[in-house]
């Protein structure tokens, strides 16, 4: 399942979830060809036999897989390195518009401070041929890491085609991100220019080179408010942060933006990727706009599959406010509006959906964002974090949790919520 949490550009709403789910078909564990066999693990991997004329197609598989990860494990050395030669040396010289692609994905790479990059196979088919003639379909699962040799787990697959130049180098014919791998990345496709500070990595590309020290500047800042609210203390080791031109916002991570959309933050295996629609933002709201993407990625490493919409949204919104009064809320007239309308009296409010109004969207979140305003000011915010995690993460319900976090049942503790939201509007 891939997790999205999308933001609107105006400054009247926070972020809607969106949830898709991808499910990549099992593979078939039979060394035959055309279908495709799960990979042995590299870290339990033995050497290969060479094989010998005559052999099973199975040994010449087995080769062949060693050979695709040696010269995986050539490349990556050669990106940590800086050797650009050495990046573009495994790929086929016949295929000049791959070649090209790796060199420009090598920048973008080397320019993001690439500290870390492992390569595993998870799956080798064969494709046409025998024996060492044999072509190869090989899925790859990457791991990059950005501004650190250590980072969480970015999952990154895609799928590679291999042949053997000679009976022990292996070249890659061609390169494609999976299906199911929330891709292409923007490293992969764009060329990036970036900036490292001690919390974050924010890239671009060269039109919006003029907005990168901004932008970066004020990520570093609210790294300080995500950071505070991070999941079991523990926030990401950088938080990775993508500033797009509108082709760009419309074609990464092959995703389709509802047009209100402001910024993302994409589920990539046990980290996230946070991305900003530079057509909208240009500068102005950035800042709240970063705090409450980041708190998303701190809050919820590997994303969330909870039921409580409410709380992932009004603690981001929380952050974004950054403790700012409540009668400077930029929804809160959408907020009144709703509350004295049509509001049931209960905070677990329901998603905005992608064909909502501005307005609805905005009043969904400004009850969020009041009712853990409360959570926090009443019963601290060490308090509102444990009621997040124990609903969010733990699954509980309000009932369930809010007894024993706040030494009240959930009737008394949603009424105090009621009420402060009433009063603010």
């Amino acid at each position: 399942m891939v997790v999205v949490l999308i933001a609107c550009a105006i400054p009247v709403v926070g972020v809607v979830a969106y949830v898709a789910t991808r499910s990549p078909a099992e593979p078939s564990a039979q060394p035959t060809a055309g279908v495709s066999t799960k990979a042995t693990p590299k870290a339990s991997r033995s050497p290969a036999r060479r094989p010998n004329p005559g052999d099973s197609q199975a040994v010449f598989q087995n080769w062949a897989q060693d050979r695709v990860q040696a010269a995986l494990d050539v490349q990556s050395q050669a990106l940590l390195r800086g050797d650009l030669t050495g990046y573009v040396k495994v790929i086929d010289p016949a295929k000049g518009t791959l070649v090209a692609q790796l060199r420009k994905q090598y920048a973008s790479l080397r320019n993001m401070k690439i500290g870390a990059w492992e390569n595993d196979l998870l799956t080798i088919t064969a494709t046409g041929g025998k024996e060492f003639a044999t072509t190869w379909r090989v899925r790859v699962d990457g791991h990059p890491c950005f501004g650190a040799t250590t980072c969480d787990l970015d999952d990154y697959s895609m799928v590679t085609t291999w042949r053997l130049a000679d009976p022990d180098t292996a070249l890659m014919t061609s390169l494609e991100p999976e299906d199911t791998a929330n891709a292409p990345r923007p490293w992969e496709v764009s060329e990036l220019i970036a900036k490292v500070g001690d919390r974050t990595v924010v890239a671009t590309t060269k039109a919006y080179a003029s907005l990168l020290d901004n932008v970066a500047n004020q990520a570093e800042a609210a790294a300080k408010v995500a950071d505070r609210l991070a999941y079991r203390g523990k926030p990401p080791t950088k938080y990775v942060i993508f500033y797009a031109g509108p082709t760009e916002w419309k074609t990464w991570y092959d995703w389709d933006p509802p047009e209100w959309s402001g910024g993302v933050t994409i589920e990539v295996g046990d980290a996230s990727n946070i991305v900003l629609n530079g057509k909208d933002l240009q500068g102005w709201y950035i800042d709240n706009l970063l705090r409450h993407e980041m708190t998303h990625a701190a809050t919820l490493p590997g994303g969330s599959r909870s039921r409580a919409w409410w709380l992932i949204e009004g603690i981001a919104e929380y952050a974004d406010m950054d403790g700012a009064s409540v009668s400077r809320y930029s929804a809160i007239e959408e907020t009144k509006k709703f509350v004295e309308g049509t509001w049931d009296g209960k905070v677990a409010v329901s998603a905005p959906g992608d064909s909502d109004g501005d307005a609805k969207a905005a009043a969904a979140y400004g009850v969020a964002f009041l009712a853990v305003r409360h959570l926090a000011e009443k019963y601290g915010e060490q308090k509102m974090r444990e009621f997040f995690d124990a609903v969010v993460h733990d699954h509980q319900t309000e009932a369930q949790a809010a007894p024993a976090i706040f030494g009240e049942n959930w009737t008394t503790v949603e009424a105090g919520c009621v009420e402060f939201i009433r009063s603010s509007v």
